[in-house]
């Protein structure tokens, strides 16, 4: 389970990293208006009862004590509990598509035949692409005279190499050291 925390706090910085680089980050939120917004969708999928929901989907009582009692949005172990038991995207429950599936960019948020075709056929490894992340991170590790465990640089650089895969022509070594240092603070 601390994998997959792991990556979705992974998944959100990468996210909120590209977006500020490519400056289409959206309209800020107060915390009020992101929490109003969490919550409506939530209770439209879920119904008003959220205890009862959550005792029937198995979600844990203290996701839903965060969201009532203090108001706040559960963090990313929560958010993925609750968007494989609604069956809505995260992106949909923080507000980030639109009721009919459209994300604020006008895309569908559906994959085209071609590119699940795509993601269905293993592609061979980007020597280049797992090179250049390779050396970002030793950089890193070195300007701070870190050190990581095996077991856990493996991690970042499958995932690294996951999501630079999925967008050919990035900037490695900025998004890398970006990362690690969200993921190290």
């Amino acid at each position: 389970m601390g994998y997959l925390r792991e990556s979705a706090k992974v998944v959100s910085l990468i996210d909120l990293i590209t977006l500020r680089e490519s400056n289409q980050m959206p309209a800020p939120h107060t915390d009020d208006d992101l929490f109003g917004v969490f919550y409506e969708r939530l209770t439209s999928a879920t119904g008003p009862k959220l205890y009862a929901w959550a005792s029937e989907v198995g979600l844990p009582k203290g996701v839903v004590q965060s969201i009532e009692q203090r108001h706040s949005i559960p963090k990313a172990e929560g958010l993925l509990q609750i968007s494989r038991a609604t069956g809505r995207s995260v992106d949909w429950l923080l507000g980030q598509a639109d009721a009919s599936g459209h994300d604020r960019k006008g895309s569908k948020g559906k994959q085209s035949r071609a590119s699940q075709k795509r993601a269905a056929t293993p592609s061979p490894i980007n020597q280049d692409t797992l090179a250049q992340i390779l050396v970002a991170i030793e950089e890193f590790l070195q300007e701070r005279g870190a050190t990581v465990d095996p077991t856990a640089k493996a991690r970042y650089v499958a995932f690294l190499y996951q999501y630079f895969a999925e967008r050919e022509g990035q900037r490695v070594d900025a998004y890398v050291h970006d990362f690690l240092s969200a993921a190290a603070a």
